[in-house]
């Protein structure tokens, strides 16, 4: 399991944000020229983050977690991989109802965009990736990464049974030579779980922090020293990959049949911001954490070398 912790300030999410807007209406343009981004969802949230201070705290919480998670693919907008108008155009389009977001088409281009700045952050960007093909991501044209981001439990062994039959057509068609299945299962875990327990952890190193601050040894708020304490985020992110561990398992089970050696394996994703605060002041924490596991009929050479290439795609979030 490997996760990434980031603290952001309300200004530093809004100046962020501008940033994705900016390089989103720049890659589309051209298939679009008379779309005005700010019509659409996205300056809606724009609007919504600008006057965050007035929404009530589940809006803010949502409009946070929205942010972040799209302000994560910056690096990828903004940099020189070819990537189809009308993926990008999803992201653009879909309804301005916080509570359903989730639902949203978007998320899917979202999370394979996500996946190969994963590929590129492992490999220190020495990797070639290829993303406008009928594969979601291609990686040094050798393997082949279908991205499946699971709306409900309900629909995972058919994205799973579907991914698997890609992966074959793939590696039939001469695009890749191995395939892995990659998952975002952010939507496995019960939220209101993760914040509750989020929440309980927080108030126990608040109590902590503040025996330091009545003896004076705190240079800033008690908020911001548990938000930068890792400790405490390698507690919640811990946790948090539990949940979702355990509702994959719970539908596939532990000797998940990939029906052949093509697969290399699972890897799985969780993406959530939580909403802290003290004295009046909201602080969002946005986490990114990732699991895998791999395929257990491959040869013992093999799943050693696909293991250790699990474990540095973890870290490069």
């Amino acid at each position: 399991m490997s996760s990434v912790q980031n603290s952001y300030g309300l200004d530093s999410l809004q100046q962020d944000f501008d940033d994705f807007i900016d390089n989103l209406s720049r890659r589309i343009s051209k298939a679009r020229p008379n779309l005005n981004i700010y019509n659409t969802r996205l300056g809606d949230i724009k609007k919504k983050l600008e006057n965050i201070h007035d929404l009530e705290r589940y809006e803010v919480s949502k409009v946070s977690e929205i942010v972040a998670k799209l302000n994560n693919i910056n690096k990828i907008l903004d940099s020189d991989l070819i990537i189809k108008d009308k993926e990008l155009l999803t992201l653009v389009e879909g309804g301005k109802d916080l509570a359903n977001d989730s639902r949203e088409a978007y998320n899917n281009i979202f999370f394979e965009l996500s996946m190969a700045a994963r590929f590129i952050g492992s490999s220190n960007g020495s990797v070639s990736i290829k993303l406008d093909g009928d594969c979601d991501v291609i990686v040094d044209n050798i393997l082949a990464v279908e991205c499946k981001y699971i709306h409900s439990a309900s629909n995972l062994k058919k994205n799973l049974s579907k991914a698997k039959k890609q992966i074959k057509e793939r590696i039939e068609n001469n695009e890749a030579k191995k395939g892995i299945i990659a998952l975002d299962l952010t939507n496995m875990s019960s939220y209101e779980k993760l914040e509750k327990f989020s929440d309980y952890i927080f108030d126990m190193y608040c109590d902590n922090y503040y025996k330091m601050e009545n003896n004076g040894h705190l240079k800033y708020s008690v908020a911001d020293h548990v938000l930068e304490d890792r400790n405490f985020f390698n507690i919640i992110s811990s946790f948090i990959v539990s949940e979702a561990e355990s509702a994959l398992y719970s539908e596939i089970g532990w000797d998940y049949d990939f029906g052949n050696n093509d697969i290399l394996g699972i890897v799985f994703q969780v993406n959530n911001t939580f909403l802290f605060s003290e004295g009046g002041k909201l602080k969002p924490l946005s986490t990114r954490g990732m699991s895998f596991f791999v395929n257990k009929s491959l040869s013992e050479n093999e799943y050693n070398n696909a293991f250790r290439y699990f474990q540095g795609l973890a870290s490069g979030i």
